[in-house]
């Protein structure tokens, strides 16, 4: 007898199975099958599951299984469900769903996944002080009045960076100040739900900072504080309200207007400083499969990493990568605090930065690393930032007001104003070409102990502005032949050099480079100078969970191309040295350092339980408590006044 089917109750099982009884015709209660039960769990993401259990309603981006849009469309109209907007770049649809309506969607053959549509929040944040300490940081150090950020990345400060291309600022807005105004070229709001062209704005600060660090235009008194590439133009995309707070939908929204009008705007880059914790894997997550769509048209797409470094023990822990940082394709960035000076032996990895590997997927992350401790940079005045910080504002040489901000946001910007500069060198740099670039010339960071920092922590390492675009410098786009070299870079290496006290050696050809003890002549360039010392380039990839060894950057290879997804099958051709796995390598021990999790497999035959443990005390399940107000689990909250450690208060 056919059912109607409309859902009576639902109770959660010891063993998360859940037991959903519907009427058929005659009213009597019929059961849907573990069939169905265990269709619409591989459907749904973990919260819109979780909903589902617990009998809760939920806002769901509903993504189509392919060609089967218009039955969807016509399932979701019969149903009584409206639909607030479609998105061409995952061909999805955001809807409000009851439980019953989610069993009777989710689990139709026009459904392909289930997901939440999750709250984002800003990965940049005020840095605290005392009171005592606010009074003395009200105008610029000695140390402040050279831009610092820039020299440690191996650049001076440039005022013609980035002319010809448009940086699209997918944040909480950008105020038009003196510095940023003549470089806003679109402005457009997306956080009523749809897209709303505006003047530009901010109210809740964030934007404007990260906007400031990309393209700030300072005039000479305030150089300290000029952004990487200024002559960079500025597209606002602002999905973020005055609370910081946003929605996935709005995100996706704002990439999708990024894509349709990257050429009228000279879209070359995405600047996403923003992010929610990972519910699914990368192949079905909403936000990944945006940012993944717009890479395969040729934007660059730079990512915070997140600030899930530490808990509230200030115990570093690993996986605390956030969405949509966990993007095969795109650069994910962590943070470094070069502790305000160019030299780079003190500068250290952030405890906040979030350590890979990403969740579900285990893929290494982050790329690389770039200044994001206490950065300077624009203030949008009467925002919510600064309202709530007056502490944070500081006066410039030229008696404009500035803020000062910490995250992986911060590095992100930075990192997108580096490609403005690389994309102007390069115009037909593809995606992983700049990705690749950018890891093979990074500079290691190391511990206190001399010891480096691990790859799932760092990445490469730290971004090295200079050697990166000498490097695109030395290829020769012009060369079309797969498999043929095309840069020349050996041709202008230099002897005998000592770098950071190690001698570099290369093989014979120039091509492969590694740090290695020992003396004699040998090519240096494959090191920048930073402060008068030379350090050596990292000369590796990371490619989805391994190291990558050997000369694939200087030959024209398929993978720098476009149209293909970055993982482990693409073709490399004869050029490639397959390194160890940096998820389950030596160098990584897993149990006391893990961050949150339930029930996550790793690959194909390992799972990971419900309570993993991080440090000697805390477990990570359910309901974790991290922080003063937050609940990690089934409520999540993302407040407005949640502690991180001592001093670092992440809004």
């Amino acid at each position: 007898m056919p059912f109607n089917k409309r859902l009576v109750a639902m109770w959660p099982m010891a063993s998360l199975a859940i037991l959903i009884v519907l009427l058929n015709s005659n009213g009597q209660a019929q059961t849907v099958t573990e069939r169905v039960r265990a269709t619409l769990a591989s459907k749904m993401d973990t919260v819109v599951y979780k909903s589902l259990i617990s009998g809760r309603s939920s806002r769901v981006i509903l993504q189509a299984r392919s060609g089967y849009k218009d039955l969807l469309t016509a399932r979701l109209k019969k149903a009584g469900i409206p639909i607030s907007s479609y998105y061409q770049s995952i061909d999805g649809l955001v809807v409000f769903m009851n439980p019953r309506q989610m069993v009777d969607v989710c689990s139709s053959i026009a459904t392909d996944r289930c997901s939440v549509d999750a709250e984002v929040r800003a990965s940049g944040s005020p840095l605290l002080y005392s009171a005592r300490k606010s009074l003395s940081t009200k105008s610029l150090s000695s140390q402040e009045a050279s831009n610092t950020a820039l020299a440690s990345m191996g650049l001076a400060t440039n005022v013609n960076g980035g002319l010809g291309l448009s940086v699209a600022v997918i944040d909480s807005g950008i105020a038009p100040t003196e510095a940023l105004a003549s470089r806003i070229v679109d402005f457009v709001d997306f956080t009523s739900g749809q897209a709303q062209r505006t003047d530009p704005y901010d109210d809740y600060g964030h934007g404007t900072h990260v906007a400031g660090l990309v393209a700030g235009q300072q005039n000479q008194a305030d150089w300290a504080v000029q952004g990487v590439a200024p002559q960079t133009n500025l597209v606002g995309l602002k999905v973020l309200k005055a609370d910081g707070s946003g929605s996935v939908s709005h995100v996706i929204s704002a990439i999708d207007y990024a894509v349709a009008n990257r050429e009228r705007l000279r879209i070359g880059v995405i600047n996403l400083s923003l992010g929610h914790p990972i519910f699914e894997a990368a192949e079905t997550d909403p936000m990944v499969q945006a940012v993944e769509a717009a890479i395969r048209v040729g934007i660059v797409v730079v990512v915070s990493a997140g600030n899930y470094g530490m808990n509230k023990a200030r115990k570093v822990g690993y996986a605390g990568i956030t969405s949509p940082g966990n993007s095969p394709s795109a650069i994910t960035v962590g943070a470094y605090n070069h502790q305000g000076t160019v030299d780079r032996a003190d500068d250290v990895v952030a405890d906040y930065s979030s350590r890979g590997p990403s969740w579900y997927d285990g893929y290494a992350k982050p790329d690389v690393m770039a200044p994001g401790h206490r950065l300077l940079s624009e203030l949008a005045v009467d925002s919510t930032i600064a309202r709530r910080h007056p502490e944070l504002i500081i006066s410039g040489e030229s008696g404009r007001r500035f803020l000062r901000l910490t995250g992986t946001s911060m590095a992100a910007a930075m990192v997108s104003g580096v490609v403005a500069l690389m994309k102007e060198r390069m115009p037909e740099m593809t995606p992983f070409l700049a990705k690749a670039a950018l890891q093979y010339t990074a500079l290691r960071l190391n511990k206190s102990d001399g010891a480096p920092f691990d790859l799932l922590t760092q990445g490469t390492g730290s971004i090295n502005g200079e050697g990166a675009i000498r490097l695109l410098a030395s290829i020769n786009p012009q060369v079309t032949d797969l498999h043929t070299k095309w840069t020349s870079i050996t041709t202008t290496c230099e002897t005998s050099p000592k770098v950071d006290g190690i001698t570099t050696s290369v093989t014979t050809d120039q091509r492969i480079f590694r740090q290695t003890p020992g003396s004699g002549n040998v090519a240096s360039c494959a090191a920048t100078q930073v402060g008068g010392v030379r350090y050596p380039w990292a000369s590796t990839l990371v490619w989805g969970k391994n190291l990558v060894l050997g000369e694939s950057l200087f030959y024209n290879l398929p993978i720098w191309g476009l149209n293909l997804v970055w993982g482990e099958n693409l073709v490399w051709g004869e050029n490639l040295v397959w390194g160890e796995n940096l998820v389950w390598g030596e160098n990584l021990v897993w149990g006391e350092n893990l961050v949150w999790g339930e029930n996550l497999v790793w690959g194909e035959n390992l799972v990971w339980g419900e309570n993993l443990v991080w440090g000697e005390n805390l477990v990570w399940g359910e309901n974790l408590v991290w922080g003063e107000n937050l609940v990690w689990g089934e409520n999540l909250v993302w407040g407005e006044n949640i502690v991180w450690g001592e001093n670092i208060l992440f809004l």
